[in-house]
């Protein structure tokens, strides 16, 4: 009967002695710490965001960009044509509800089927 195989040690995967000392760590969590400190000492944004990077209401278009779509949606639909599925666009048609909302959800539908 013969032992399993032995596992072959891959270059690099030795132990290794870290280079950070105590003086570095300390570095590194004090400016952690200032991060974190100065991050919630950020106001909120007008839309209640904390990134402004990241927030999606700062692009919303204008209701009367909105307006304009809607009635080249309603143009088109009276000639027979889809009209392209602008998502900001839309979104906005379906937060107003009603009819606009149905607008939006038919136009949608026809895109994404």
């Amino acid at each position: 009967m013969s032992s399993p195989p032995q596992r072959r040690s891959c270059p690099g995967s030795e132990a290794r002695a870290t280079s950070t000392t105590p003086i570095a760590d300390a570095d590194t969590t004090a400016a952690a710490d200032r991060s974190r400190y100065y991050w919630r000492r950020r106001p909120r944004l007008a839309c209640s965001c904390w990134q402004p990077c990241r927030c999606d209401w700062r692009d919303r278009p204008s209701s009367k960009r909105v307006d304009g779509y809607r009635d080249a949606l309603d143009h088109l639909a009276e000639q027979g044509l889809a009209g392209a599925a602008l998502l900001p666009e839309c979104r906005e048609l379906w937060h107003r509800g009603g009819a606009e909302r149905r607008l939006a959800e038919k136009t949608m539908r026809r895109w994404v089927a």
